[in-house]
């Protein structure tokens, strides 16, 4: 949920303290190169910014939010800026790269289930750095433990441990990136199982399921095109510190996203079809209704005429044009023939002109 300052607030992140730092938050430090890695964990106060002639990798990976206090400190010490770091305990951003000088901010939204299998979001912050990555994940499951792993079992002449801090950015990129496959896969499962639902019975649970997902669709959406904004903005802008070697890599995660973003408007105009189509049956099934209804009332339009003739009870004795059949001894079963064939001659009639 995004909070919003009061109007007229000073922009950036503008703690109560920038000097505290909470003593128990820590994170993973991670520095490689295509000879060695190491990997601590450390209180973040601990943390102190790599040289700039450092040739390792430094890869900060927070292990939880940190708060507005830490983070600040934090960034102050590291040279973040402030309105990156609002973006940062403002959870709920919209897809964005920014660039400040040889720096690089990017935040995204990984996609996840939820515990009432409704569709969430996490936001993922990265920060990029000439001999640096910064990593901030809204608590949740692991995102990047695959990369890590692709760090510790690689060689040292892998790409991914000789490519530099840019290459490493991309990874997490692209990870983030893929957590929308799985997200779209589990969506289409849901929606082909509605559409069997929606066929076999249309009924009001059905619409209730089809709305949830398509709240969920669009709240996927919202996120996913700008995200493909983000990725290229960091291909395509002249302020990008992405070096030109690492764009194609940036281009196939643009392409993963365009994939995602493609595989989310099939599945939105999916659910608008299903819509029509639980509507149409809905209307199909009214029109039977009201077919039946009307053939039924169209039947008994002149047998109740006829019941309703003879039901008028006129004196026979007393004049003969006072409704002679009353006194006649088959009068009762012939009526009853008399309607058994008004109603059997109608039935064949609608069935010959088939509307029946």
């Amino acid at each position: 949920m995004i909070q919003v300052n009061e109007p007229g607030s000073s922009p950036g992140l503008l703690p109560s303290d920038a000097t505290k730092c909470d003593s128990d938050l820590r994170v993973a430090v991670i520095c490689f190169d295509g000879e060695t890695l190491t990997e601590v964990e450390m209180p973040l106060a601990d943390v102190q910014p790599p040289d700039t002639q450092d040739t390792r990798v430094t890869w900060v990976r927070f292990l939880q939010m940190p708060d507005a206090d830490s983070l600040a400190h934090f960034g102050g010490r590291w040279g973040l800026h402030p309105l990156d770091l609002e973006d940062v305990v403002n959870p709920g951003q919209r897809p964005k790269s920014d660039f400040r000088d040889n720096f690089a901010y990017t935040v995204l939204q990984a996609p996840q289930a939820t515990e009432d299998n409704t569709l969430g979001h996490r936001q993922v912050n990265l920060f990029y750095g000439p001999n640096y990555v910064i990593s901030i994940v809204e608590d949740g499951p692991k995102l990047f433990d695959r990369v890590l792993g692709r760090l510790h079992t690689a060689g040292p002449a892998s790409r991914i441990r000789s490519s530099g801090a840019a290459y490493l950015y991309y990874a997490l990129l692209d990870a983030t990136i893929d957590h929308g496959f799985p997200a779209v896969a589990g969506l289409r499962d849901v929606v082909e199982a509605l559409e069997s639902q929606i066929l076999e019975e249309p009924d009001s649970d059905a619409l209730d399921a089809l709305h949830r997902t398509r709240r969920d669709i669009t709240t996927l959406r919202r996120f996913q095109r700008p995200a493909c904004e983000a990725v290229e903005r960091l291909i395509r802008h002249e302020e990008s510190p992405m070096p030109e070697s690492l764009r194609s890599f940036l281009r196939d995660c643009f392409d993963h996203q365009s994939q995602v973003m493609g595989a989310v408007d099939a599945l939105r105009e999916d659910t608008l079809s299903m819509q029509e189509l639980y509507l149409s049956l809905q209307g199909h099934r009214l029109n039977d209704v009201m077919k039946v209804l009307t053939i039924i009332s169209t039947i008994f339009i002149p047998m109740s005429f006829l019941t309703g003739l003879y039901g008028m009870n006129f004196d026979a004795d007393s004049s003969p044009w006072n409704m002679p059949e009353l006194d006649a001894p088959f009068g009762y079963p012939l009526l009853l023939c008399a309607l058994a064939v008004i109603a059997i001659s109608m039935l064949l009639f609608f069935r010959r002109r088939r509307w029946i």
